[in-house]
């Protein structure tokens, strides 16, 4: 399922990326952007939009790229912690104290069935 969602995902990339390409090249006159004091160089409208395109794509990429390592790696150091005290914990099971017995405790079934046990012999003593 993630697999097909990431084709999905690709593909619907890439049909955008297209219609921009498709729209952007229809757009060939030149523009100068300003910012504040700032004017840019004289480019047709296509090279702006294609420009804002895949500079949105390698912004997201990067950050997508600086969350996943530092999620992956705080999945590493839990997974690490666990398997610490996964192990000290098998540790301390492993060791067997004098005076105890290996024998399972009894189930909730084991303890209802002694109880109607108990039960039935009480009865036949009272008869």
């Amino acid at each position: 399922m993630k697999l097909f969602k990431s084709l999905i995902f690709k593909l619907v990339a890439v049909i955008i990326f297209i219609l921009v390409v498709l729209v952007a090249s229809e757009n060939s006159e030149k523009v100068i952007l300003s910012f504040l004091d700032y004017d840019s160089v004289a480019w047709p409208v296509s090279w702006w939009m294609m420009t804002a395109f895949l500079s949105g794509v390698i912004v997201a990429s990067v950050w997508n790229l600086w969350t996943n390592s530092a999620l992956r790696l705080a999945v590493r150091k839990a997974n690490k912690r666990s398997d610490k005290t996964n192990q000290s914990l098998d540790q301390v099971r492993a060791v067997k104290t004098p005076g105890t017995t290996t024998e399972p405790a009894p189930s909730a079934t084991d303890s209802a069935e002694s109880a109607l046990q108990r039960a039935s012999s009480t009865d036949l003593v009272k008869s």
